[in-house]
């Protein structure tokens, strides 16, 4: 965690949402999905983002029918941010890759690699930790504003840099 995956997906997100008939961005799979109707809540979430604001499901099994009818043969973005059980793909309909319209994508973001290859996923791409010379000016240009911090902090900045393993926004 903290190494910029949900952040990366955003950008990405933004960037190409408009070639799409429908795009949502679903954010906190893993927390939400844990409360009280917390999966049928996500599901409604995507239904509004698919222009479905009105429509009230009742469980999840009709949740995953809605979503796979409306699915079928669209052009679709689809970003599940902090999946990390098979089941929360299930449930909305992405288990099936064939459902989609041609170009379509869905990007699961997941610490767990073995959701993935359950999931059969088609292409995974691995974030890499920050070297040290990145890590400075990362950390450099969110608590300085300045690509590297000036000559009597510069130290202290290293050292802090060095504490967080290659995620200096920790």
């Amino acid at each position: 965690g903290g190494v910029g995956k949900t952040t990366l997906a955003r950008v990405v997100f933004k960037k190409i949402r408009n070639k799409f008939d429908i795009s949502c961005f679903l954010e906190n799979v893993r927390e939400i999905s844990q409360n009280c109707d917390g999966m049928l809540s996500l599901q409604g979430k995507l239904l509004s983002h698919m222009k479905m604001k009105d429509l009230k499901i009742q469980n999840l099994d009709e949740g995953k029918s809605i979503i796979g009818g409306i699915l079928f043969n669209n052009n679709v973005l689809l970003v599940l941010d902090d999946v990390n059980d098979i089941r929360q793909l299930e449930n909305f309909s992405v288990n099936d890759q064939k459902w989609l319209g041609p170009g379509s994508r869905i990007i699961i973001i997941t610490r767990d690699m073995e959701v993935l290859r359950s999931h059969g996923t088609v292409e995974s791409y691995k974030i890499d930790l920050l070297n040290s010379g990145e890590s400075l000016q990362l950390f450099s240009q969110k608590a300085f504003k300045r690509d590297q911090p000036l000559e009597h902090i510069l130290q202290l900045s290293k050292v802090a840099v060095q504490q967080a393993g290659g995620l200096p926004l920790a």
